[in-house]
């Protein structure tokens, strides 16, 4: 999925768009819950070598807040 399909489905799922409320990070994207502003996902950018490739290729990546 690229990082427009994401935005466009939180957008056409949940009625969300991106926030960033990092400052001058414009990559950063938080998506928050419309009733508490709580956040469910987190979209950043992050170099394949965190997750112990040898590149340092930049990838998008999605933590998301699921119920326990």
């Amino acid at each position: 999925m690229t990082r427009q399909a994401f935005l466009d489905y939180c957008f056409t799922t949940y009625g969300t768009e991106a926030d960033y409320p990092f400052d001058g990070d414009f990559e950063t994207a938080v998506f928050r819950h419309t009733s508490n502003r709580k956040w469910y996902a987190i979209m950043m950018r992050v170099s394949r070598r965190k997750f112990g490739f040898d590149s340092d290729t930049v990838i998008d990546v999605v933590n998301l807040k699921l119920p326990t």
